[in-house]
């Protein structure tokens, strides 16, 4: 399962392994939208539309698909022949499109009008992508096989923070703060990914 919160509204979304969507807003949780039982891997929640990555682990071939935030009717469908790991909303006209060209981490933009995919870089990172997390409007991250890497939204400051494996991330807004589950436990760090301190050192689960 894959969810994702809205920040400006706090509606949550959520995609199951059947294909299916649900959302749960003001406590109650409602179908969003039901199509193939192609398993959800990513959602990208824009400011008019919600933006859902869909494909089999094992397989290459991925579907984009947006649907409108108000209804979940779908919008765009977007396919990709090369393994998508997930999806990071810039706004509403552009996503970015994350995963993996050659076992090498690669980049595209979704341009929504046009449902197109646009390279940016080919290939970004040195070793391949594993998760990816959006955490706010101005950056984001990318767990890559050998460590964690903090990128800005225009993707020219980046910042090479933890390395070794990551398996999930959870961001703290107050104060700033990741707390980042790898196989040694769950650790303590700052925005950009540097130690801080071991919180525990029992194996985390990704999510």
């Amino acid at each position: 399962m894959c969810d994702v919160m809205d920040l400006n509204t706090g509606v949550h979304y959520w995609g199951l392994r059947n294909g299916d969507i649900y959302v749960t807003e003001n406590g109650d949780i409602r179908l969003y939208y039901a199509a193939d039982s192609e398993p959800v891997l990513d959602i990208a929640v824009g400011t008019d539309y919600i933006f859902v990555l869909k494909g089999y682990p094992n397989a290459i071939n991925r579907s984009i698909l947006s649907l409108h935030k108000s209804t979940g009717y779908l919008y765009h469908f977007t396919s990709a022949n090369w393994p998508i790991v997930g999806l990071i909303p810039r706004n509403d006209e552009e996503v970015y499109v994350i995963g993996n060209m050659n076992n090498v981490g690669h980049i595209e933009r979704l341009i929504h009008s046009t449902s197109s995919l646009v390279p940016v870089w080919q290939s970004f990172q040195t070793s391949a992508v594993r998760h990816v997390w959006t955490v706010d409007q101005d950056h984001f991250y990318v767990a890559q096989a050998d460590g964690l890497i903090w990128y800005a939204m225009d993707l020219m400051n980046n910042h090479v923070g933890m390395s070794g494996e990551v398996l999930s991330l959870d961001w703290e807004d107050i104060e700033r703060k990741l707390y980042i589950r790898t196989p040694a436990g769950l650790l303590l760090a700052d925005e950009y990914g540097n130690y801080l301190s071991t919180l525990s050192t029992e194996i985390g689960r990704a999510h």
